[in-house]
């Protein structure tokens, strides 16, 4: 939908210049060269990165066309990798610096379409197999990038946080954290009866399924 499209433009952009603004302070902080702070930002890039996302998800097996010819066999799920291929050429050969802008368009646009948009049904994100993460990876790296991505995954979703969340009461008339502080405000926590804990649902992502895909 319309209003769907605008949250995705205005998610991605604001990532991008945030995380563009504080490379920059970064990189004055660490060198101080002002020069860091006056490298030119093409803000325009990351938003077409993001975009380029939003064709790989709607028409993947599509072909890129160059006039009525397809492009080297190339179709949409190329095409986030192509434009990185070209802003990383462009940088390289100190045409215009907007790897970064591309870099980072292309990475807040796929965890918005992956994690935070709204589909049917209530359900958030597109668990489909051509937007997990390794599949922006070319063949050859795929192995390599299973790994990391398996990693970062053990790291963030442990089975200390998992139980940590497990323990926390809520669910529709049950009682949740603000009663357990009321109680412990009003004083009556020691004559008041425990109230039941109801484990809460899983993490986004914390099932062998879902760490596959991902």
């Amino acid at each position: 939908t319309g209003a769907e499209l605008l949250r995705y433009i205005f998610f991605s952009n604001l990532c991008v210049g945030v995380s563009l603004f504080l490379w920059q302070i970064f990189r004055y902080m660490v060198t101080f060269d002002f020069h860091n702070l006056e490298e030119p930002v093409q803000g325009s890039v990351g938003l077409v990165a993001a975009l380029a996302m939003t064709v790989r998800q709607k028409a993947p097996d599509e072909p890129i066309r160059l006039g009525a010819a397809p492009l080297a066999g190339l179709t949409a799920k190329d095409l986030p990798l192509a434009l990185l291929a070209l802003s990383g050429l462009a940088s390289g050969l100190g045409v215009s610096p907007m790897f970064a802008q591309c870099l980072l368009g292309s990475y807040f646009g796929w965890v918005f379409l992956r994690f935070v948009q709204r589909t049917g049904g209530g359900v958030r994100g597109d668990d489909a197999e051509h937007m997990c993460f390794i599949s922006f990876f070319p063949p050859v790296l795929r192995p390599l990038a299973h790994v990391v991505a398996s990693s970062a995954y053990r790291v963030v979703c442990t089975k200390g946080v998992q139980s940590l969340l497990d323990e926390l009461p809520i669910g529709h008339g049950a009682p949740g954290v603000s009663h357990i502080v009321d109680a412990a405000v009003s004083g009556s926590g020691s004559d008041a009866v425990a109230p039941p804990k109801i484990p809460a649902p899983p993490l986004p992502g914390s099932n062998k399924a879902d760490a596959e895909r991902r």
